[in-house]
């Protein structure tokens, strides 16, 4: 949510121009930002308005907007234990897949962090949207895509599958249609049950791959 648009990045911390002096300044760091969003995301399903039209939960889920609020929707549908279950494993999964981000973006060098850019593709009926995880800038047009998988498997391994590689092509050309340059391709498999996480570069990103 804090990178809906692309931020600015310094060893991890979001940073902001200050608007008097003109200065840089260090605002806070990934794990702060994803913290507290992750935070007003339990807090807005949790609130006693949370499945009505136009409520904070059903705003706030979904890049595309209150039109298509379906990561409420799914919520909603899970029956009240799946639902605790994932309230209760909420904050504390976002946070271990921040602190995996944070460090990547400290030995990444990443000097911006844009999330879920939406790229357009030919559809049937109308044109479809697909949205990589993260876009992590390691320069003006250089660039790391991420993949984010949350699961409550065992083996981590399953969460990442081969059809990732379309994925990552697909991304890949868009960002490159907008004068990007992929560098490299990652799924981040973080564990909702314990500490574990598990990084799998997938190499569709290099010019020469596509």
């Amino acid at each position: 949510m804090p990178y809906a648009k692309p931020q600015v990045l310094r060893r991890g911390h979001r940073r902001h121009r200050d608007a008097e002096d003109s200065h840089w300044k260090s605002v806070a760091t990934i794990r702060e930002d994803v913290g507290q969003a992750a935070s007003f995301i339990a807090g807005s399903l949790k609130s006693r308005g949370a499945r009505r039209a136009w409520s904070t939960a059903e705003v706030a889920l979904d890049p595309a907007g209150p039109w298509w609020p379906k990561p409420r929707g799914d919520f909603f549908e899970l029956d009240s234990e799946s639902r605790e279950w994932a309230m209760e494993r909420l904050e504390t999964t976002a946070d271990r897949a921040a602190e995996c981000l944070q460090d990547e973006a400290v030995d990444r060098d990443w000097g911006w962090l844009w999330s879920q850019p939406s790229f357009a593709a030919p559809g049937k009926m109308r044109p479809s949207i697909t949205r990589p995880d993260l876009v992590g800038g390691l320069d003006r047009t250089r660039c790391d895509v991420l993949d984010l998988k949350i699961t409550s498997q065992a083996d981590l391994g399953p969460a990442v599958t081969e059809k990732q590689t379309k994925s990552f092509l697909s991304w890949a050309t868009s960002l490159r249609a907008l004068g990007f340059a992929p560098m490299n391709c990652w799924v981040l498999a973080v564990s909702a049950t314990d500490e574990r996480y598990q990084w799998t570069e997938f190499p569709t990103a290099a010019e020469d791959t596509v």
